[in-house]
């Protein structure tokens, strides 16, 4: 599947997240967020929201994660290519990243730079 465009992205990002206007989406991913089956689809990056769409055979999956929510990103100690992501609540884990690395680092200085604070980074390497 070929990577959306930018307009394309901002569209998609507006008609099935709700956002506000001036969330720009920054970049994107194919990735599969884990469940008891993968759930295949792009995980988009805007300036405040991590937004991940799936539809496989009609089944749609939307998930959208606010920066501010979410308490740890790190690299997956138990999948390979993968990227977990927690909440106060919830932990979320995508995998299958094409350039996993690539995509934790963007994902992590995003996360950091809604403001916070230095006590409840990760302290990971990316």
């Amino acid at each position: 599947m070929a990577k959306p465009n930018k307009q394309s992205s901002q569209r998609i990002v507006r008609e099935l997240f709700k956002l506000p206007e001036e969330e720009d989406v920054l970049d994107d991913f194919s990735c599969a967020l884990k469940r008891k089956v993968n759930i295949h689809g792009r995980l988009f990056c805007t300036d405040n929201f991590l937004c991940f769409y799936a539809n496989i055979l009609g089944f749609k999956t939307k998930l959208v994660l606010s920066f501010r929510d979410i308490t740890n990103v790190t690299k997956s100690p138990k999948e390979a290519r993968g990227i977990d992501i927690t909440c106060a609540s919830k932990a979320y884990t995508f995998r299958s990243f094409y350039r996993s690395n690539d995509a934790l680092q963007f994902i992590h200085t995003l996360w950091r730079n809604t403001g916070v604070p230095a006590s409840e980074d990760c302290g990971c390497m990316v």
